[in-house]
């Protein structure tokens, strides 16, 4: 049985937008989603939007991807955690997103000024959950 005060890890639903960083970077911002900018051609929208964004961009794919997990914690637990599990320094400045190993797992961290998000491919949220308690 499962401790309960694992941190569980969640699968996203988002959408996958690959396209031209000019076409991304036009995009309107979305509230009914959170917008993680991968790369400059590749953007993760986590909610998913209640509409599909259309880029202008012609050669654009625009996708639903089920493939990351994501794991919300508080600011306090976030400091814990990330004091404890990444050794690397963490930006001050919030919003920040950051890309670094968390107890040894790549991340994509979403520092917000409440909270942060981090998130996995899918196949390696167990073990993230596994290694940090």
């Amino acid at each position: 049985m499962a401790d309960p005060a694992t941190p569980r890890m969640a699968r996203l639903d988002a959408v996958r937008v690959l396209a031209r960083p000019d076409a991304l970077d036009a995009l309107p911002a979305r509230p009914d989603a959170i917008a993680l900018r991968l790369a400059d051609d590749d953007l993760l929208l986590i909610g998913p939007p209640a509409d599909t964004p259309q880029p202008d961009d012609p050669d654009a794919v625009v996708e639903r991807d089920t493939g990351f997990a994501v794991l919300r914690l508080d600011a306090s637990e976030a400091a814990r955690v990330l004091t404890r599990h990444a050794d690397w320094p963490l930006p001050v400045e919030r919003p920040a997103l950051v890309l670094g190993p968390v107890a040894g797992i790549p991340c994509r961290i979403l520092l917000r000024p409440d909270d942060a998000l981090l998130v996995v491919h899918a196949g390696l949220a167990f073990e993230l959950e596994r290694r940090l308690p």
